[in-house]
């Protein structure tokens, strides 16, 4: 596993996150992580950012093969700790932990898929900014974007209120409102190819795709 020094904020919630999400969002919350997995090739490098505990990771890595490679990115030692727990020897040959908050600790390699479940809601805007002009760097035309996140709807607002002040609390997060997804993806040349809705909308899981004639050449590395 490849480490730089970070503080581990979810050393306490690690152990329960999964249960944690279940509880309070139900099965759907699940579902949504296993979202377009079915886009996923053999032999497919597989980028994952936030993964936390990795409840999803032995899909993941059935569907990319023992050709396939996965690198896994999270900030959190423990969850890491979390997420090789629940893998067998072979799958975990398959994983490259990279422990890191900065995104330029992503190896030079280009990616077929990328994972962000549940990451940029705890993202504030610039880095949100920063992680989509690192990630054009590590892409290709055919290239596709796996996303799920929270949303929100009238109906969950109190929901969603205390669940952002918990994490300020226990988690030290910076935000205090949900990001514009969309706007970021629009803004750095992805559209959407599918969208799946869970909770009447309170959490969301979507697939984007590259449109190199929406990038500026400026400001993407893509042919």
């Amino acid at each position: 596993m490849r480490e730089t020094a970070t503080t581990d904020h979810y050393r306490l919630l690690a152990p329960f996150y999964e249960r944690l999400g279940s509880l309070l969002f139900g099965n759907e919350f699940q579902a949504s992580k296993l979202a377009f997995l079915d886009s996923i090739g053999r032999g497919d490098q597989v980028l994952v950012l936030g993964g936390g505990a990795g409840s999803n990771m032995r899909e993941i890595l059935n569907r990319c093969g023992s050709k396939g490679k996965v690198i896994y990115m999270e900030a959190s030692a423990s969850m890491i700790r979390e997420c090789q727990s629940g893998l067998s020897m072979d799958l975990l040959q398959q994983v490259t932990f990279i422990h890191a908050a900065s995104f330029d600790a992503l190896p030079d390699m280009k990616f077929d898929v990328v994972f962000t479940q549940y990451f940029l809601d705890v993202l504030p805007d610039e880095k949100i900014d920063q992680l989509f002009r690192k990630i054009q760097t590590k892409v290709q035309a055919h290239s596709h974007w796996i996303f799920a996140d929270f949303y929100p709807v009238p109906s969950k607002m109190l929901l969603l209120k205390t669940l952002i002040n918990s994490f300020r609390i226990l988690t030290r997060h910076p935000r205090r409102d949900l990001p514009e997804y969309g706007y970021y993806f629009e803004k750095w040349g992805w559209e959407e190819r599918g969208r799946s809705l869970y909770c009447q909308g309170f959490y969301q899981a979507s697939i984007y795709g590259f449109a190199p004639r929406s990038i500026k050449p400026e400001t993407s590395s893509l042919k």
